[in-house]
């Protein structure tokens, strides 16, 4: 009887506790705690379409890890996540061994198995989570030797009709050698045969029918299209294998085509989105300089891109490796924050590396924040505002507004399309958004109920119903993840 007594009154403290949380929540007194009043059923809050969610690239990470930590991903809001190359390689390490692929099939001694990985796209289904592979198919593996095969290459793939054969490229402004010779010496797929053209076909299908949901093509602007900038050499290779995809109207595809004076981006744009990694350095730039004033153009080499054909970051694998724009300076609050920039937007995809390693940035509560504010406005449009140079708003529709700042404590008062409102500590009146935002800061404002979707789950994105929701993570300048 003692021990049943001893239960209840806990009961009544715990239900007591609670109510008291709840009313905290309700009024928002503090700007130092989590506060929202709608908690996000994760699978309905992810978008169906990777396209218009966000992505994580799990940089090395081995099948099984990733499924373990699927849940934990579909809670910070990625709909996708970015596998590293599936196929056999010449060893474990080091990470760049991943590119050299020596097969077509699924499974390697760094990620694990073909089962491994159809278990990780199965677990990734049930929580809405979009399994996206790393297709390297310009190239095979080389034996240490320019223009030589690796010893470790699958034996039907030792023939040499399936290859180039034409030298290594010394002119990267040269769109012939960038298409047709090898790339860093790396045997260089014949992609204008037919054969070649089903053995990626096949692979890709494999792919798919284990539970893939797209891919990103490494290497993408060093294999011909069939216009644009390349002349007669150019070939179908795009458009016979595209063209034979299962599931083809479901798949997410996009493709590496960095920026330079041969990359025949426009034409590439015709059959999937690019990697906007100009763009890239733009965000670089703006978390080091405290300044968000040059944040709205994609540059694409001397051009600029429309968002909705580009796949965006912070910083690559290839970046990281290589200290590219010395990429492994930025520390974990920069990465954040300019992460937080293009996730703000319309139109783009973007992707956050997590980097090897114990720092597990995507984790971050404010990555979540930003990342259900990014599902939560499919669909709407945008319109930036600076109202100084280390802070920007970014506005969607009237449906909800990211303010993203760079500086110092901050007193917001700022024309807004937002619908007026009470945001917690914000508000918005007579179109016009006040509020006191912390240095260092990611805020997300915005009405409805956070489904990602139409209100069942359907997901294209428009908020529904009429609760206000107020999202603010604070970082502050003292926290862990912000070295100044």
């Amino acid at each position: 009887m003692k021990k049943v007594t001893h239960t209840y009154l806990l009961l009544l403290l715990i239900l007591f506790l609670f109510s008291c949380q709840k009313e905290e929540l309700d009024t928002f007194p503090d700007q130092n705690s989590i506060t929202s009043e709608t908690n996000f059923n994760t699978k309905s809050s992810l978008p169906n379409s990777a396209e218009q969610g966000a992505m994580l690239h799990a940089h090395t990470w081995p099948f099984r890890g990733i499924e373990n930590a699927i849940p934990d991903i579909a809670a910070a809001g990625f709909n996708s996540v970015q596998v590293s190359p599936v196929n056999k390689t010449k060893g474990s390490s080091p990470w760049w061994i991943l590119y050299q692929p020596c097969d077509l099939n699924i499974g390697n001694i760094v990620l694990g198995s073909e089962a491994d990985f159809r278990s990780l796209c199965q677990t990734a289904e049930n929580h809405g989570v979009k399994i996206i592979v790393d297709a390297v198919l310009n190239h095979v593996g080389d034996n240490g030797t320019p223009n030589n095969w690796a010893d470790e290459l699958d034996p039907a793939l030792k023939r040499g009709e399936y290859y180039h054969w034409k030298g290594t490229i010394n002119n990267y402004q040269n769109r012939w050698q960038l298409t047709q010779q090898d790339l860093l010496g790396l045997p260089d797929w014949n992609t204008q045969s037919h054969e070649v053209q089903q053995l990626h076909v096949n692979f890709l299908n494999k792919c798919i029918n284990a539970g893939a949901d797209g891919f990103r093509f490494d290497a993408a602007k060093h294999m011909e299209t069939s216009g644009g900038e390349d002349g007669n050499w150019r070939g179908n290779y795009w458009e016979n294998v595209l063209g034979q995809l299962h599931n083809s109207g479901n798949l997410y595809l996009f493709g590496e085509v960095l920026p330079d004076q041969a990359d025949n981006d426009e034409y590439y744009m015709r059959y999937y989105d690019i990697t906007a990694h100009g763009y890239g350095r733009t965000l670089r730039s703006a978390v080091r300089n405290y300044d968000v004033t040059n944040i709205q153009n994609i540059w694409h080499g001397d051009h600029t891109i429309s968002p909705d054909r580009a796949l965006v970051y912070v910083e690559n694998h290839d970046d990281f490796e290589h200290n590219d724009d010395g990429a492994r300076s930025l520390n974990p609050w920069q990465r954040k924050m300019g992460y937080a920039i293009a996730a703000a937007r319309a139109g783009v995809t973007p992707r956050l590396l997590d980097r090897p390693g114990s720092e597990d940035v995507w984790r971050d509560p404010d990555i979540s924040t930003i990342n259900h504010f990014h599902n939560a406005m499919v669909g709407q449009g945008e319109y930036l505002r600076y109202p100084r140079k280390e802070t920007l708003i970014v506005d969607r529709g009237n449906k909800g507004s990211a303010i993203i700042n760079l500086g110092g404590d901050y007193y917001v008062d700022s024309p807004t399309n937002l619908s007026s409102g009470n945001y917690g500590s914000f508000n918005v009146s007579g179109g016009r958004l006040t509020g006191n935002v912390q240095g260092g800061a990611i805020v997300a404002l915005y009405n409805g109920n956070s489904d990602g979707g139409d209100g069942d789950g359907g997901g294209d994105g428009t908020p529904t119903g009429n609760t206000k929701i107020y999202v603010h993570y604070n970082v502050g300048w003292g926290n862990s993840m912000f070295i100044r």
